[in-house]
C-alpha cells in the first residue's frame, strides 16, 4: 500500500530584493519522503526523513502575485523502513519548513570543529564552503572573514581571506587555538558565538551567518574486561 497526502499554500513575497537572489526552500524533516511543486512546477524530491534538503526554487516564483507551493508526501519512499526502525510512527511534515534567499556569491557551508589540547587550550578549525551560481565580475574583489565572540560578547579572533574561486567554488579553512575554553556539558552548556562573513572591496557585507557553539570533546576509550568461571555447587 503506498499512501499518499498532499498539502498545499499560498505565499506571497513582497521583498523586492529577493527578486535579484535565489530564492531557497528547505524541509528539515519529513515522513517518510516527498516531492516538491510551486507554481505547478516540479522542483524535486526527497526520501530520507530525518535529513534535511534544500530546493532552488528561484526560476517558478511570481513576484507580483501569489505564488502556490504544493508538497506530496509518501510512505513508501526508498529507504522508508530504515527511518521506520521496526517502530511506529506518523507520515507527513514534522519539522521547520523555511524560505530564504542567497546572494550569487554566498555561504554553502561552515563546520566548526574543537579539539581539545590538555585541559588549558582547545584547537579550533572553521570550513567555509563557498560558492556562486553564475561566474563572478573580475572587477570585484571578495573575502571570507570568521569571527569568534564568548557568552558576554568579547571579541575574541578574527580572521579573513581572499575568495578566489574554482569552478564557482572554493573551501576556505581558518585555525585558532582558545586559551582557557569554556567547556560545554549538559550542566553547564556554555556556548560562544561564531560569526562568518562574505565581505566586497568596500567590507560592505554581501552575506553574514551567526550561529552559537559548544566546545567539548567526546572520547570512547577501549574497555578490557576480564571473564571468570566461578565453580558450581
Amino acid at each position: 500500500l503506498h499512501l499518499l497526502s498532499r498539502r498545499q499554500r499560498q505565499m506571497c513575497i513582497r521583498d523586492r530584493v529577493w527578486k535579484n537572489r535565489h530564492v531557497i526552500l528547505r524541509f528539515d524533516g519529513v515522513q517518510f519522503g516527498y516531492e516538491v511543486y510551486v507554481n505547478g512546477h516540479y522542483a524535486g524530491r526527497w526520501g530520507s526523513s530525518f535529513n534535511p534538503c534544500q530546493f532552488d526554487i528561484t526560476s517558478f516564483l511570481h513576484f507580483d502575485r501569489p505564488n502556490v507551493l504544493a508538497v506530496k508526501v509518501s510512505t513508501r519512499t526508498k529507504g522508508w523502513r530504515f527511518d521506520l526502525n521496526d517502530c511506529w510512527a506518523l507520515a507527513g511534515i514534522f519539522r521547520d519548513v523555511e524560505l530564504f534567499s542567497v546572494p550569487n556569491l554566498h555561504l554553502k557551508d561552515v563546520t566548526f570543529v574543537s579539539k581539545l589540547e590538555g585541559n588549558e587550550r582547545a584547537a579550533l578549525t572553521f570550513n567555509v564552503d563557498v560558492a556562486a551560481f553564475k561566474t563572478l565580475d573580475d572587477s570585484e574583489q571578495y573575502r571570507a572573514q570568521v569571527l569568534f565572540y564568548d557568552k558576554t560578547g568579547r571579541h575574541l579572533f578574527s580572521s579573513s581571506q581572499p575568495i578566489v574561486l574554482k569552478e564557482n567554488g572554493q573551501s576556505l579553512q581558518f585555525d585558532w587555538r582558545l586559551q582557557n575554553p569554556h567547556l560545554w556539558t549538559a550542566e553547564t552548556p556554555y556556548l560562544y558565538r561564531m560569526e562568518v562573513r562574505i565581505v566586497d572591496s568596500r567590507n560592505s557585507v554581501v552575506q553574514q551567518i551567526s550561529e552559537n557553539v559548544g566546545v567539548r570533546e567526546v572520547l570512547v576509550k577501549a574497555v578490557s574486561y576480564t571473564h571468570l568461571t566461578l565453580p558450581t555447587t
